[in-house]
């Protein structure tokens, strides 16, 4: 899919890697989805936002960094080499931070949005985020986490402090209140990789045991996603839930 696009499974041909995804989201127990996604595997593009700032603000917020990263890699040349990724990944985050800010007025001066992304070429995956929605890899039956969420949960336990339950949805970094460049991470991408690329309402009730059982039980990554978004609303997830699957053949 594009920025946003109805959720299904899209297939892309990119030598040497063959991405195969699959996108699910869904409201969950909020009136309203605040959710948004690229889904582009002809760029070897893939990323997830969460909004947040009520009103129409949160939705808007996703929507306008989604967008925007995704115009960023429509716009750049594609043959410059995996080098590259992390740039056109911070140059994309730069833009998504502007096009936010510039719609911060009256009721939506609270809006910002997280955004995760992962961008994939020969080989090399980067992982770019800011917030909390993240990024996991599934290799040989092992899940890994890609990010650290960027939240006062992650830091009380940095710093070996309980965490503070009515803190968990407070992030220290958001597009639309963050001038700062997107945490970024290098990672190798092999045949037979899976990727999840998911929102708070999904991570905050499956654990990476949860997700790695999930996805050892499919392989269409749309049967993937459609799996792990219903065990999250079967666990009684109180957010919107989004999981955007990427697998390598």
């Amino acid at each position: 899919m594009g920025a946003p696009r109805r959720p299904g499974t899209t297939f892309a041909m990119l030598d040497p890697m063959h991405p195969w995804s699959g996108i699910v989201s869904h409201v969950g127990a909020l009136r309203r989805n605040e959710d948004a996604w690229v889904d582009a595997p002809e760029l070897g593009l893939f990323a997830v936002a969460d909004g947040m700032g009520g009103h129409a603000g949160g939705d808007l917020a996703s929507r306008l960094a989604a967008e925007a990263l995704l115009t960023t890699f429509r716009s750049q040349r594609r043959d410059l080499g995996p080098e590259a990724l992390g740039a056109r990944l911070e140059t994309g985050f730069r833009v998504a931070e502007v096009q936010v800010r510039r719609r911060r007025v009256a009721e939506l001066a609270r809006m910002g949005t997280t955004l995760a992304a992962l961008a994939l070429e020969a080989g090399v995956g980067v992982v770019a985020h800011v917030g909390d929605s993240r990024v996991y890899r599934c290799r040989g039956g092992v899940v890994e986490a890609l990010t650290r969420d960027h939240s006062y949960v992650e830091q009380m336990r940095a710093a070996g402090m309980a965490p503070a339950r009515h803190l968990r949805h407070l992030i220290t970094r958001a597009v639309g209140s963050d001038r700062g460049p997107p945490e970024l991470r290098r990672v190798d991408a092999r045949a037979g990789d899976t990727f999840l690329l998911c929102t708070d309402g999904l991570s905050d009730v499956l654990g990476a045991g949860h997700i790695r059982r999930v996805l050892a039980r499919t392989y269409a990554p749309e049967r993937s996603a459609e799996a792990l978004v219903h065990e999250a609303l079967r666990r009684g997830t109180q957010d919107n839930v989004t999981a955007l699957v990427v697998r390598i053949d």
